[in-house]
């Protein structure tokens, strides 16, 4: 059985919108594709997720189904705590831990240096027990490449951490994006299925395939609009 953990940046910094609406529904779409894609391609795939901010990170599926994510009500609140939630997640004993990041991680130099260090460690565990970890960089790309450079230098050659960065002005959804990387994708050769329904099989559930269809019509429409003021 395949195990995955998505982590979720629900902090405050996912109320900005340059991914529209805000980079808090791009991420819940995007980690929705995800299970998605994980469950049409590996049926008997075992995806928890995590919200990663607030009071102290916690599990808000231990399972996830199709779309469920959706129905689970998530709360934008307070700041992301990268390695408090990558240690719960292995608590759900995955294989690999999906990281969205689109905060920064505040403090004075010290902090900061000692936050890597403690990452670092957390590093070696995942090496360890052979989880690697997949960093889905968006929203404060400039600031998070250099933050997670940093700690990814004392790994290089190990498949331990790897970090995507996704940019707002691409035309794409952030869904999109990450499905256009083999890396997040767990079936190149269908990864084109159902794309128009936003990889729902409208025989499965004609509904809610059709709903996604719109909603992606909509946006596409919109971010069109958008192009179009800015030019």
């Amino acid at each position: 059985m395949a195990r995955q953990t998505v982590i979720i940046d629900n902090s405050e910094y996912s109320r900005n919108g340059d991914f529209q609406p805000n980079r808090y529904q791009q991420q819940i779409d995007a980690a929705d594709y995800y299970v998605r894609d994980l469950r049409n391609n590996s049926g008997n795939a075992h995806t928890a997720i995590i919200a990663g901010a607030g009071e102290s990170p916690y599990v808000v599926l231990a399972d996830a189904a199709t779309s469920a994510i959706y129905h689970e009500k998530l709360y934008i609140k307070g700041e992301l705590n990268i390695c408090s939630s990558i240690e719960i997640a292995l608590l759900t004993s995955p294989e690999e831990i999906i990281l969205f990041h689109c905060s920064v991680v505040l403090g004075d130099e010290n902090k900061i240096q000692q936050y890597k260090n403690d990452l670092k460690k957390i590093l070696k565990k995942l090496k360890k027990n052979k989880v690697s970890l997949k960093i889905i960089n968006f929203g404060e790309v400039e600031s998070n490449n250099e933050f997670w450079s940093d700690i990814s230098a004392d790994f290089a050659g190990d498949d331990v951490i790897s970090v995507i960065s996704f940019m707002p002005d691409s035309g794409m959804l952030l869904w999109e994006q990450i499905k256009s990387f083999s890396q997040f994708n767990s079936a190149n050769d269908n990864g084109d299925a159902f794309l128009e329904y936003g990889g729902i099989d409208p025989s499965m559930d004609p509904e809610l395939a059709m709903a996604l269809k719109m909603s992606l019509e909509e946006e596409q429409q919109r971010q069109a609009r958008l192009r179009e003021a800015n030019e």
